[in-house]
């Protein structure tokens, strides 16, 4: 994915959690320092990925749905902040891991949480996140929740 503006892009996964709205506010941060623009991305799964055909109907819930939860993370991270660079929100229906290795293509980072909405805990580093570290074509710097 080229970058939209001419500007450097930094890349942000953003699933909902504590964790990424802490890596989203980061990439904000980043980008008003180096002048860039952010693209968060809220990947969700599409039924279709796994085999299953639904009605049209239940695809745009979906959908919505992720564009919801979407703003309001964004909304979340940029709450207090003065001046925040061009956010372009990007909802994709594929898994996060994939949505994010092809973003970092042409980003300048990608910015993740290091645990997101699955199971597991008390492990280190979520799966997304380490696929992200494996596979990206750009730096990326994984983020701790504080909360």
């Amino acid at each position: 994915m080229s970058e939209p503006t001419g500007q450097a892009r930094i890349v942000a996964g953003v699933d909902g959690s504590d964790c990424s709205i802490e890596a989203l506010k980061f990439a904000i941060e980043e980008a008003r320092f180096r002048g860039a623009v952010v693209q968060a991305i809220y990947a969700f799964v599409s039924p279709t990925l796994v085999g299953v055909i639904p009605p049209q109907e239940y695809f745009e819930d979906l959908e919505t749905q992720a564009r919801k939860d979407l703003d309001e993370a964004v909304a979340k991270a940029t709450a207090g902040v003065e001046e925040a660079p061009s956010i372009i929100r990007t909802v994709v229906p594929e898994s996060a891991g994939a949505a994010l290795v092809g973003a970092s293509e042409g980003a300048a980072l990608l910015v993740v949480g290091s645990r997101g909405l699955g199971g597991f805990r008390e492990l280190m580093l979520g799966s997304v996140s380490a696929q992200c570290v494996r596979h990206a074509t750009c730096p990326v710097l994984v983020v701790r929740s504080t909360a």
